[in-house]
């Protein structure tokens, strides 16, 4: 997701934790994007995300919200990380802090930029959390995907 987009449309993004070789970094705290590719590309070592545990979830949504808020969590597709498992398990034990909608997005980073932007312009005109989730179901639908045509 571009940087500008998580500024104008302020979208939050969970860092993950990627392991490379013996170093563990976290993603745009400790590495930058692009340090990640030149990394990969020198080394030819192909890095392992691990995930974050449900204490780093909840201080990041700590950081983010304020109790009573709606938080819509849209996250990579699940066939490809475990994030959005514990992004679930999260969600249950902060019920009493906030409302979290986990989203699983069945997709990859470009595609889920996408949604995170489509769903924040939604809500800036007033859509409920139900219909950003109903439109976001939509579109990850093998055959309701934005571009689809009839």
């Amino acid at each position: 997701m571009p940087d500008e987009w998580q500024k104008n449309y302020q979208i939050n993004v969970l860092p993950l934790r990627v392991n490379f070789g013996e170093k563990t970094y976290t993603a745009g705290i400790n590495i930058q994007l692009n340090e990640f590719y030149r990394m990969v590309h020198q080394t030819r070592i192909i890095p392992k995300t691990s995930l974050p545990s449900i204490g780093q979830i909840a201080d990041f949504y700590r950081g983010i919200a304020e109790r009573g808020d709606e938080i819509l969590s849209i996250h990579v597709t699940s066939q490809l990380s475990g994030t959005f498992a514990t992004i679930q398990s999260a969600a249950q034990e902060l019920k009493d802090e906030f409302r979290i909608y986990p989203f699983d997005s069945g997709a990859g980073s470009a595609a889920l930029g996408f949604m995170c932007r489509e769903a924040r312009l939604m809500e800036r005109a007033g859509q409920s959390s139900e219909a950003i989730l109903d439109h976001l179901t939509a579109i990850s639908q093998p055959d309701g995907g934005i571009f689809h045509r009839r």
